[in-house]
């Protein structure tokens, strides 16, 4: 480097005898090597994919200009090292030209980049693809049945992933994550006696399973017994203390109680450990409405729908929310952004009924009360609340057919008999 003619003054200055950059070279060998690293632990997938870029794309341009294998060929490079120019044995007279040879070794770059290109372009495979094929390979192993049952369950049908779940048990009977998630699958059909069986099951093969536990719980809570619930929610974070779903759905059981200041606190902790956590959000602007702390629980209305747009029940509570303080016209518009994503809530219809009618739009208010009716025979306030605009419109068989649910659905309350009774003899013999 010091004496040959051709070396340029970078390259002299660069491999100059010098600790200072025999320093820097040593750090930058140790950061280059940290890249993988700090890929797996950046939080955004930008910075993943150029870190994978670099370490590719640098990969390639390193085997390119420093192969030894072809570079000690070049006449530049056996110059620079003090060899002979004709002390290699030459094969054949005649060579490829350089620039040739220099484009075939480029196509060891080019080649790769294209094939990931194309990969690209076609798409990768989805994890449930890839998991039916694993499953299709190797149908005996109850890994692969359960990776695909969960990829069915992750992909929205439960129903699927049973029969998976089932199967990977009848491999490995004592399998306790596949019964947690057996469980999980059940509970989303329906089938909550059955699901409860399965994390019983679970957790007595494995007591650590703080999904089980908290899934264990949400069939509890639906069965009417929220104390027993807790103390499923409070074991799984004391086996997970980071798993936010347990403390949402303490939160909901304490709501059930009638805990609402002790929910707060929960919900509050699950956006302390997730505040990207819309549900959470969702849950604990209900709460706070409750305690009448309007305005806060708005906020974490937008909140939920800026992680989720279309997160439809945020939507439907900002409208009760709106109602309450006496904004039904703003109201209206959160039930319809609910109902342009889901137009089948019959819950949302009734609510927005409620709203339009206090804004004057009476007709508006009966088709949604209908479509309430349509959706849940059995709404009960929507029936009666339809009945009475029937009523006043002197449309009286109609009313008495609304007040007639209405009796059948409480016959005890003497209201509704009453009611019933006034339009049936205000109707034509």
């Amino acid at each position: 480097v010091e004496s040959g003619r051709p070396v340029g003054a970078f390259t002299r200055f660069l491999f100059r005898r010098s600790w200072l950059l025999g320093g820097l070279y040593v750090g930058l060998v140790f950061a280059y090597g940290s890249l993988n690293y700090f890929g797996e632990i950046a939080a955004s997938e930008t910075i993943k994919r150029g870190l994978l870029a670099l370490l590719s794309a640098s990969g390639l341009l390193h085997f390119y200009f420093d192969g030894f294998i072809w570079k000690v060929r070049e006449k530049s490079t056996r110059e620079g090292l003090g060899l002979a120019g004709d002390g290699l044995r030459q094969v054949g007279a005649w060579r490829l030209p350089g620039w040739l040879r220099h484009g075939f070794y480029w196509t060891l770059f080019a080649a790769p980049v294209a094939l990931l290109y194309v990969a690209g372009r076609q798409g990768i495979a989805s994890d449930l693809e890839r998991a039916q094929a694993v499953a299709r390979a190797v149908p005996n192993s109850a890994e692969a049945q359960f990776t695909l049952a969960k990829a069915l369950a992750d992909n929205g049908d439960a129903q699927a992933a049973i029969a998976h779940y089932q199967a990977a048990l009848r491999i490995r009977p004592q399998f306790a994550k596949a019964r947690g998630n057996l469980g999980i699958a059940l509970q989303l059909t329906g089938q909550n006696e059955a699901a409860i069986e399965q994390f019983e099951a679970a957790l007595r093969l494995d007591p650590e399973l703080a999904e089980a536990h908290n899934s264990y719980g949400n069939a509890l809570k639906q069965t009417g017994d929220p104390d027993g619930a807790i103390a499923h929610y409070r074991r799984a974070l004391a086996i997970n203390p980071k798993l936010a779903e347990a403390h949402v759905n303490w939160g909901n059981a304490l709501h059930m109680l009638h805990r609402s200041d002790e929910a707060v606190e929960q919900f509050q902790l699950a956006l302390k450990i997730n505040p990207e956590f819309a549900l959470a959000h969702n849950n604990l602007g209900g709460v706070l409405q409750g305690l009448g702390r309007r305005q806060e629980a708005i906020e974490h209305y937008q909140e939920a729908l800026r992680i989720a747009p279309d997160h439809v029940m945020a939507y439907n509570n900002w409208g009760n929310c709106l109602t309450a303080l006496g904004r039904p016209k703003e109201a209206v518009e959160k039930y319809e952004a609910a109902l342009a994503i889901n137009a089948d809530l019959a819950d949302v219809h009734y609510n927005a009924a409620i709203a339009l009618v206090r804004v004057g739009r009476t007709d508006d208010a009966a088709l949604h009360y209908q479509r309430a009716v349509q959706i849940n025979p059995d709404h009960l306030a929507a029936h009666y609340n339809l009945a009475e605009i029937l009523e006043q419109r002197r449309r009286l068989p109609e009313a008495a057919e609304h007040y007639g649910h209405c009796v059948r659905l409480r016959p005890a309350d003497p209201v509704f008999r009453e009611r019933l009774l006034r339009v049936e003899r205000q109707l034509p013999d």
